[in-house]
Parts: structure tokens; sequence; C-alpha cells
């Protein structure tokens, strides 16, 4: 069994009790609660001793649990979380270059992209270009990415689940998690 994190941490936070943002919602969460949040919060963690408490934060929305421990259950947990690029602190960690084509793809496309979409774009060999970033261009972004054959529920998802690239997108998107480059909600 898999988990991550999902949420930030509020600047009110305490060692005692932390105080997690998720949208427009703040659940606080102290004791073996905080302590299971805080291991998923920069890496999928695999070490299960308390599955309720799992449950019991996901429930809250605080984390996404996969019951798949191998690569196709790491690429279906991010399926399920949204990427957002932070703010970059003074200390940088220096970044691949498929760590950077993410993160611009994260931060300028003019709309929250998913995993799938993420890992369709890298497929496809389509790099970060003026016409496909920033808000004027999300029309052709979005008309980019869905086609008559994947323009249906989940189908996107669950054809990126084949994609070759599939496995290094998810590690390159968990690289820039435990960088702090990118938060997951």
């Amino acid at each position: 069994m898999l988990y991550l994190s999902k949420g930030i941490v509020c600047k009110n936070s305490t060692c005692d009790c932390l105080n997690i943002a998720r949208g427009e919602s703040i659940v606080t969460i102290s004791g073996k609660e905080a302590g299971i949040w805080l291991e998923g919060r920069l890496k999928i963690n695999s070490d299960l001793n308390d599955i309720k408490t799992v449950e019991i934060l996901s429930d809250k929305g605080l984390i996404e649990y996969e019951e798949s421990s191998d690569a196709l259950g790491k690429y279906r947990l991010l399926t399920r979380c949204i990427c957002c690029p932070t703010k970059v602190s003074i200390v940088k960690k220096p970044l691949s270059k498929a760590e950077k084509t993410v993160l611009q793809w994260l931060t300028m496309a003019g709309l929250r992209l998913s995993t799938a979409e993420l890992i369709f774009l890298m497929e496809n060999n389509i790099l970060p270009s003026t016409s496909l970033l920033y808000e004027d261009n999300r029309q052709a972004l979005v008309e980019t990415i869905y086609t008559k054959n994947n323009i249906f529920d989940n189908i996107l998802e669950t054809q990126m689940e084949k994609a070759q690239c599939r496995d290094k997108i998810v590690n390159v998107l968990l690289k820039l998690l435990y960088k702090r480059r990118i938060v997951v909600l």
C-alpha cells in the first residue's frame, strides 16, 4: 500500500498541532495523524503501520492512498492529485532537463495540468512553447491534448497507464515534490 499527503502546512502550525490548507478549508490534525501526514508530505510512503489512520486522513481529504505498491500504483495515486508549483525559496536544488520541462508546463500552462496530461505531452514530445502556454493559449493546449480518441471521461488516464514515459514522468513529479518545487493538493 502507498500513500501521499495532500495540502499545505499553514504558518500558524506548531509541533503539536498541524493546520493543513486544502482549497479554502483548513483541517487541524495532531499526534499520530500529524506524524503520518508528515511522512507522506514530500514522498510517496509505503511504510504503513497504521492503515486505520491513513483511512481517516483520506476521509478528511489529506491523503490519497493506493492498494498497489508498484509503478502503476504510483501513477494511479498521482492521477488523483493536483500538482501545483510552489513559490521558490532562496535555496534551490538543481533540476534536470525533464524536471525543468515539467515544471515549466506546471507553472506556465494557464491551467492545472493533470498527471495524465503531463505524460501525454511528454510522450508526444510536445515541448512548452508560447503558442501553448499562458491563459491566452489554454484552449490551444486543451485541443492539443484532447482528441476524439481521448476526450471521454478517464480515457486519457487509462491510455497514459501504458505510455512509455509514464514511470519517468511520475519520478520527475516525485523529485519535484521532494525538492519542494511543487505541492500536492
